[in-house]
């Protein structure tokens, strides 16, 4: 598959895709187990609800192939971090569970940990940009950026996306 097939956009709607999908199948698994309490071992396995979970969840792994084509390997992360959010939401409104106390904190460090997340990777791009045309003339030869306060810079190349630390 190449990557004019697969616009960004459509990357990373696939990449929110994949998170609606799992979190899906993660209720259906949550449904089944509701239900097989009195049932047999093979049956608690070998049911509909389970096969088709566990083929959403296959299903995921291949969008997320597909949507890393243009969704870079820094947001990824924070895309299917989103996965609990939304499973937390399925249960109370189709599983009708209980919203506790443990679970409101669990969702907001998660909403925190995405927000810090991308507000750091965000402000050291920005950063990296800002430098880029200062470096041009000292850092021509060299093919990598300086290290941003102690974090990873991510790079967008056609052929390697991967977090590069300068040495120097």
């Amino acid at each position: 598959m190449s990557s004019e097939l697969f616009s960004p956009q459509l990357c990373y709607g696939l990449a929110i895709l994949g998170t609606f999908l799992s979190a899906f199948s993660q209720i259906l698994l949550k449904m089944q187990a509701n239900q097989t309490t009195n049932k047999s071992f093979i049956w608690k396995f070998l049911n509909w609800r389970v096969i088709l979970s566990y083929g959403l969840l296959f299903l995921t792994l291949a969008i997320n192939q597909i949507a890393l084509i243009h969704v870079p390997m820094s947001v990824m992360p924070c895309i299917t971090a989103t996965i609990f959010i939304w499973v937390f939401l399925m249960g109370y409104f189709i599983l009708k569970e209980k919203i506790s106390r443990r679970k409101v904190i669990g969702v907001a460090i998660i909403i925190i940990g995405i927000i810090i997340s991308r507000y750091h990777f965000c402000a050291c791009y920005n950063i990296e940009m800002n430098n880029q045309k200062e470096r041009a003339g000292r850092h021509a030869q060299k093919k990598h950026p300086r290290r941003c306060r102690g974090c990873f810079v991510f790079l967008r190349s056609e052929s390697l996306r991967m977090p590069f630390i300068c040495r120097s």
